[in-house]
């Protein structure tokens, strides 16, 4: 899903020579790289302690649309969550 097609994949035996060859990095995408597509929350102060502790900043989530957000403090991807079409939250994945 998002910007990524079947056609970009890799083949088991691409990866496995990229690991032999020392170039799995040219292959791999990263976290960030993976949720670019996404909105932004910008989570800072206390909000960004309790979001590292698993907490979700829901009072800054309130007024995002439905679906999946990043959450990020300078510039850094710090979690991904969901807001629910029923308003509720949901954390996906916190990065520390």
């Amino acid at each position: 899903s998002g910007p990524f097609s079947l056609a970009a994949a890799a083949t088991l035996e691409q990866l496995a020579d990229a690991v032999e060859q020392g170039r799995m990095t040219e292959l791999v995408v990263t976290p960030e790289q993976a949720v670019q597509h996404l909105p932004v929350c910008t989570v800072v102060g206390d909000d960004l302690q309790r979001l590292r502790n698993g907490v979700l900043p829901r009072s800054m989530l309130a007024e995002m649309a439905p679906g999946l957000i990043q959450l990020c403090n300078e510039g850094q991807l710090i979690a991904v969550a969901e807001k629910c079409l029923d308003g509720s939250l949901q954390m996906k994945r916190v990065f520390n």
